[in-house]
């Protein structure tokens, strides 16, 4: 991507609904493992691209960001507060084993061999330490936006579940989110793929007053799944650690 594409991608994250919302989320899991005695400590942040996740990832300690994009990596810079920024592929993170404390991965395993990466994943984190995932869920829900994001796939909640402990993580906590807006994204979704509607980007189908409500209406979930296991949602978020014994590799 060009350096006018990573530039909106930059402001988009700041201030669409979707993005403001998940950090809300994340923020609140964050919360929960906190007080629950998850440690502070070393952060990556894998795939943090123009850095949207920073406010979150910084609470988990001083974070390093990589990204297999260095203009992305520029952008991140701007932003401030990574310990470091390191252009690098998830599959062979640059980090020697057992030496992080947490690993965020949001919305990244889809764009990627995910194996490896989980992999990766699970090789870096001290015993004890957390990894958070989110992915997008259900292959039903396959829309634009997953075409113009290059993804690989969508996950369900056994193949997320498969994924992961097969990598030698436990779950801790495990819950779809974005469940109220499930419906109405499904129906958009298959009607779009049922009449061959051509749509560049879904970010251009709600008009901009609509912003703070679908913004409010996601994040009300941050008080939600801390407490419960979400039946269905548009996506998937996992906390999983590194097993404080022998490691199931």
């Amino acid at each position: 991507m060009d350096q006018q594409t990573y530039s909106e991608i930059a402001e988009l994250e700041r201030t669409h609904w979707w993005y403001s919302a998940r950090r809300s989320i994340l923020g609140a899991i964050v919360s929960a493992e906190l007080r629950e005695g998850a440690p502070q400590g070393a952060v990556l942040d894998m795939g943090c691209g123009t850095g949207a996740n920073l406010p979150v990832v910084a609470r988990c300690g001083k974070p390093v960001g990589i990204d297999f994009s260095r203009l992305a990596l520029t952008y991140a810079v701007a932003r401030g507060g990574y310990a470091a920024l390191l252009q690098a592929d998830a599959g062979e993170l640059p980090f020697s084993d057992a030496t992080l404390d947490w690993v965020f991965a949001a919305d990244i395993l889809e764009h990627l061999d995910d194996g490896p990466a989980a992999a990766e994943i699970n090789r870096v984190l001290k015993p004890g330490g957390r990894a958070i995932i989110t992915v997008p869920a259900f292959p039903a829900l396959w829309g634009p936006q997953d075409d113009v994001a290059h993804h690989r796939r969508r996950y369900t909640r056994s193949t997320l579940v498969q994924l992961v402990e097969g990598s030698g993580l436990e779950i801790r906590r495990l819950t779809f989110i974005n469940s109220a807006l499930f419906l109405p994204i499904l129906i958009v979704r298959q009607a779009i793929r049922r009449f061959g509607l051509r749509v560049t980007s879904e970010n251009t189908l709600h008009p901009g007053w609509s912003n703070p409500i679908l913004e409010k209406v996601f994040a009300a979930e941050a008080w939600v799944v801390p407490r419960v296991s979400l039946p269905f949602g548009v996506s998937l978020l996992c906390v999983a650690a590194r097993p404080i014994g022998p490691s199931r590799e």
